[in-house]
């Protein structure tokens, strides 16, 4: 009997997870004034070039915004629409080159806990479903070439 691979297909959990939010985001900035204020403050302020003007407003959250960077980080490790590099680049901005690596690999060492903690709590099965085979080949194609530390 030939021998037969078992097939794991993909989860479409983020992807629908991800178009929630941002159908969610979408409502709010036409329904709420607020929303559609602090959304069009936002995206004026991180597409200027004005350094100055982004660490401004980053600084008006005060102590929540170093803790604003570290969820955002954790969340994009599920939903497709939060960049991570945009998050980093805004870290920097904000909080200056040592401060915003400081805030950078601390965001980057949570979101990583928060995936293996959920990689071993759920196990192989689930993490093979979420990511599918595919990824999970070029993962271990990676690791194979370039090893893992």
């Amino acid at each position: 009997m030939p021998n037969k691979e078992t097939k794991t297909s993909k989860s479409k959990l983020p992807l629908y997870i991800s178009i929630g939010i941002l159908a969610a985001l979408v409502v709010s900035y036409f329904v709420v004034p607020s929303v559609q204020s602090f959304l069009d403050e936002a995206w004026s302020v991180l597409l200027s070039d004005d350094e100055e003007r982004v660490k401004n407003w980053v600084s008006g959250f005060g102590w929540l915004g170093p803790i604003l960077l570290v969820l955002a980080m954790v969340a994009q490790l599920f939903l497709l629409i939060v960049p991570s590099v945009l998050l980093m680049v805004v870290s920097v901005l904000a909080y200056g080159p040592i401060w915003g690596s400081v805030i950078i690999i601390a965001s980057v060492f949570a979101a990583s806990s928060v995936g293996y903690f959920i990689g071993s709590y759920f196990g192989d099965a689930f993490v093979k479903k979420i990511i599918g085979k595919k990824s999970e080949k070029k993962v271990a194609s990676f690791l194979d070439d370039y090893g893992f530390w």
